[in-house]
């Protein structure tokens, strides 16, 4: 699904558009309304009825302009205001969003440094243990001997690898696989996981600005994650790809070697 604006047919209300959610299983997962108002009939605010219909604990936030999200999916540059009563929720949305521009726009800072990938990916991995644990994973590294380290920039190579870790562990099942290996004059970093019901297109979408993946939904996203990955990587000179092979899904960054 891409959780961008859903356009309801002409003369459906809110509530009927949040009925045909709920019915396939939208309770529970988070919503960026890009409208603002208030229901004719009872004054209520739009956010209000998302709770209404689909749970209090739903969480919503509003995207109210100036800009337009059409305009940010595209690409076109401009200007946004987030809000939501869930503090986290709106700090991880504006995160995200202002990162994304900062880094596509040119204005993220990037040194050129070696940086041991090796060493990054094993403090990433210890940083998510409880969320790898909670998740249910079975964590599987394997990292080829004799390493060269990588050109890059250190903050971002871990932005990098803790967006790869966190889409693992939000949408993959079973077994993650986190491979370190060599490639001619390249180093490979490689996320391998279960993926039960994801399909060839979701594979070729799954980097789009605003694409998540229906059947592995948690609504624990904003689907910025891996666009991020993507425009952080290609921004240090790094090359991005995924596969869906058997049921197991994998995202891996080629990463230029430093020696």
């Amino acid at each position: 699904m891409r959780p961008e604006c859903p356009k309801a047919p002409q003369g459906k209300s809110l509530r009927g558009l949040l009925g045909e959610v709920r019915a396939l299983g939208g309770t529970g997962r988070r919503f960026v309304l890009c409208m603002k108002g208030l229901e004719a009939a009872t004054g209520k605010r739009l956010s209000a009825i998302v709770k209404e219909e689909l749970g209090e604990d739903t969480p919503v936030a509003v995207w109210l302009g100036p800009g337009h999200v059409q305009e940010f999916t595209a690409g076109i540059p401009n200007c946004m205001v987030l809000d939501s009563q869930d503090e986290a929720l709106q700090e991880e949305l504006i995160t995200a969003f202002y990162d994304l521009s900062r880094i596509e726009g040119g204005q993220w800072q990037l040194e050129r440094e070696p940086v041991d990938l090796a060493r990054e990916l094993a403090d990433q991995l210890a940083a998510a243990y409880e969320q790898l644990e909670q998740a249910g994973l079975q964590v599987s590294v394997k990292i080829a001997d004799g390493l060269p380290p990588v050109w890059g920039d250190r903050n971002g190579v871990v932005r990098v690898l803790s967006n790869l870790l966190t889409n693992a562990y939000r949408h993959g099942t079973g077994t993650l696989e986190a491979r370190l290996y060599r490639e001619g004059d390249h180093v490979v970093s490689a996320f391998s996981n279960d993926a039960p019901g994801m399909t060839d297109e979701d594979v070729e979408r799954v980097f789009e600005r605003f694409y998540t993946v229906d059947r592995m939904r948690t609504g624990q996203n904003t689907g910025l994650g891996m666009a991020i990955v993507k425009a952080l990587a290609e921004r240090m000179g790094g090359q991005v790809s995924a596969r869906l092979e058997d049921g197991r899904f994998t995202a891996q960054v080629s990463w230029k070697a430093a020696g």
